[in-house]
């Protein structure tokens, strides 16, 4: 680790997992900001369905939520550069980044830079189900949710100029230029499930059917039915349904979030499985130990006794 570089602490993991909770008790120990890494926190009208914290009313600084007011994309290119420039500037303020989010693309983009082709797979405009990708190399369709186009097209245009499969192309690996804690939050599968379950609940209960109801019939409607967002879709069909006042609909709704939900948290885990492979293997053939990573069950661990090891290991690091 170069000198005077602090170290960055990324805190991802399946969703409904307690990163966030994590972060604001970090934060109480040390003087961190924090960098979004949740690409539903991207979107300005978005707050309810992808618990958005109230990120402007925290004493912690936080950055890159709420950057787009208008539907589009911010790609993990774009998301890398914008995320080492906040690096720099928050280490120059004297606190320690932190990058906390469950899109764990975009996390994997901080240490394996997208190829050139990803983005233009989009211009390219090749079209692929995500059951033909599943043919074509299971291994990368398990890691893609089939509602994801943008993800789903970019790997079948890799299968078609290359010939060989994406889950065998592995992007280049970029050593940081300091020390990074990848902590995983996980939590054992019972718990997390039913926490899933009471999170989606508490959601509806706090009007997130009402905050989609104000984006019909404005883009956002669209760009939500095109990207099939989890939840701001099922909602928006649900609304469409006549009998979206019935409380069966309303009780089926409920369910078929959820249970979307709990599939996105199994890909998740895939997703980091994978990731922390490919890095262990990459720094063995190094001989480098400039990323460490942790996983961090808070069904048995005691979160006061992890942060204060965690804290005394950043204050000698840096």
């Amino acid at each position: 680790m170069k000198k005077n570089k602090r170290p960055v602490i990324v805190i991802t993991g399946p969703t409904g997992s307690g990163k966030t909770a994590l972060s604001h008790k970090l934060g109480q120990s040390l003087p961190i900001e924090i960098i979004n890494a949740d690409i539903g926190s991207f979107y300005q009208p978005m707050t309810i369905g992808t618990a958005k914290p109230d990120w402007r009313n925290e004493v912690v600084p936080h950055h890159m939520f709420d950057i787009l007011n208008e539907p589009g994309s911010f790609d993990v290119a774009q998301y890398r550069t914008r995320c080492f420039e906040l690096i720099q500037e928050i280490e120059a303020r004297g606190n320690y980044p932190v990058i906390v989010g469950g899109s764990m693309f975009y996390i994997h983009s901080l240490f394996f830079p997208p190829r050139d082709s990803a983005s233009q797979s989009c211009k390219q405009k090749i079209k692929g189900s995500w059951e033909q990708l599943k043919q074509l190399d299971p291994e990368r369709a398990a890691t893609i949710e089939p509602s994801d186009p943008y993800r789903i097209q970019r790997a079948i245009e890799i299968y078609q100029k290359t010939g060989q499969k994406p889950s065998t192309l592995q992007p280049k690996f970029c050593l940081p230029d300091r020390e990074f804690h990848i902590i995983f939050v996980e939590r054992d599968r019972e718990e997390l499930l039913e926490r899933i379950n009471k999170r989606t609940q508490i959601m509806v209960q706090e009007g997130w059917v009402e905050e989609v109801r104000a984006l019909l019939g404005t883009p956002w409607q669209i760009f939500i039915e095109r990207k099939k967002l989890i939840g701001y879709n099922e909602i928006v069909k649900f609304l469409s349904d006549d009998a979206c006042h019935d409380i069966v609909a309303h009780d089926a709704l409920v369910e078929a979030i959820q249970k979307r939900t709990r599939a996105y948290a199994k890909r998740q885990w895939t997703f980091w499985r994978r990731m922390r492979k490919m890095i262990t293997r990459e720094q063995e053939n190094l001989g480098s130990k400039t990323i460490q990573l942790h996983e961090l069950n808070l069904t048995l661990s005691d979160l006061d006794l992890y942060i204060s090891s965690l804290k005394q290991s950043l204050l000698h690091e840096g």
